[in-house]
């Protein structure tokens, strides 16, 4: 029987993999990122669907325009990793 994915992400943060996955993507959502928001004129919100330890939610949410960045993950450690990073 396979594992949920939940499990295998929430293995994954109990472990520092989370981290491991942060910096391996890095430089690929970093590219990203500029590419479609870099030009945004109007402030904006931001959802992250699978957000692991809200990496991404972090960065976007430093951006002078973000007025909102909300993070979401099935796997429970990888939420409680983000919260111990940034409560908020």
């Amino acid at each position: 029987m396979q594992n949920k994915a939940t499990d295998l992400f929430s293995n994954w943060a109990e472990n520092g993999r989370d981290q491991g996955m942060a910096n391996a993507h890095g430089p690929a959502v970093a590219e990203i990122l500029s590419s479609t928001l870099d030009q945004r004129k109007k402030p904006f919100s931001f959802i992250d669907a699978g957000c692991g330890n809200g990496w991404v939610v972090r960065k976007v949410h430093s951006m002078s325009l973000c007025e909102s960045a909300c993070g979401v993950d099935g796997a429970r450690a990888m939420i409680e990793n983000a919260r111990n990073i940034d409560p908020d």
